[in-house]
C-alpha cells in the first residue's frame, strides 16, 4: 500500500514533466517557428542515402553487340586510363541521333558461335572529369578506337564518348569517322602507333575503301 508520501512523490515528479515539455513546446511554438519550418521542409524533402557498389562488384561481361576483340581492347584502355569499364551504353542500337552509325556492321565466329557486332559504341562520361576524360580519349585511341568525344551542338545534355575499333570490318559512315580521326590525329602530330598495322590490311580488307 502506497504511503502518502510517496504518492505526493509521485504526483510531483508527474506535474514536474508535464511542466517541462509545456514549457518546451511552448519555445518552439513562439521562439523558433523558423526553426521548426525549416526541419520540416529538411525531413520532407531529403534524398534518400544510397550507398555505392564498390568496383567491381558482378562480374563484367561482353555487351551484345561488341566483338569480342573489340570487348578486350576497351578494359585494356580502362585499365590504361584507371576508368571503371562500367559505363557501355549503346552498342547494336537504333537511336535517332545516331542516325544509323550504330546499325550492325556483321558477324564474327567467335568460341563456335557467331557473334553480331558493331565497331561503334557509346561511352557515358557522366562521373568523369575533363581531365579523365582527356585520358580515356586517348587510351581508347592507343587500344585501336577513333574516339571522339560528343558534347557540343545537338549532344547538350547527352555527353558521351563516341569510339569505333579500327581493325574490323565496318559499314561506309564509320570508316570515314576512323579517316577523319587519323587525319586529325596526323596533323596534330599524334598519329596512332597501330596506323601502320592498319595501313597493313588494305589488301585485305580492300572493302573499307579508307585509303
Amino acid at each position: 500500500m502506497r504511503t502518502p508520501r510517496a504518492l505526493f512523490l509521485r504526483i510531483a515528479v508527474a506535474g514536474f514533466l508535464v511542466a517541462i515539455g509545456a514549457a518546451g513546446v511552448l519555445w518552439l511554438s513562439r521562439a523558433k517557428p523558423k526553426l521548426i519550418a525549416q526541419f520540416l521542409s529538411a525531413t520532407r524533402n531529403a534524398a534518400p542515402q544510397f550507398t555505392a557498389a564498390p568496383p567491381f562488384s558482378r562480374p563484367l561481361t561482353r555487351p551484345y553487340g561488341m566483338a569480342p576483340i573489340a570487348w578486350n581492347a576497351y578494359l585494356r584502355a580502362c585499365k590504361q586510363a584507371k576508368i571503371h569499364p562500367r559505363r557501355v551504353g549503346q552498342t547494336i542500337g537504333d537511336h535517332p541521333r545516331s542516325v544509323g552509325y550504330h546499325k550492325r556492321d556483321g558477324v564474327l565466329r567467335s568460341e563456335g558461335q557467331n557473334v553480331d557486332y558493331t565497331t561503334a559504341i557509346d561511352l557515358g562520361t557522366w562521373d568523369l572529369t575533363p581531365v579523365q576524360i582527356n585520358a580515356f580519349v586517348d587510351a581508347l585511341a592507343d587500344q585501336g578506337f577513333a574516339a571522339f568525344y560528343r558534347h557540343q551542338g545537338k549532344w547538350k545534355g547527352g555527353e558521351h564518348i563516341h569510339a569505333v575499333y579500327a581493325f574490323l570490318p565496318m559499314k561506309p559512315q564509320l570508316q570515314i569517322q576512323v579517316k577523319e580521326f587519323l587525319r586529325e590525329k596526323r596533323r596534330a602530330g599524334k598519329s596512332p602507333k597501330w596506323r601502320a598495322k592498319l595501313k597493313s590490311q588494305e589488301t585485305k580488307l580492300k572493302h573499307w575503301m579508307m585509303w
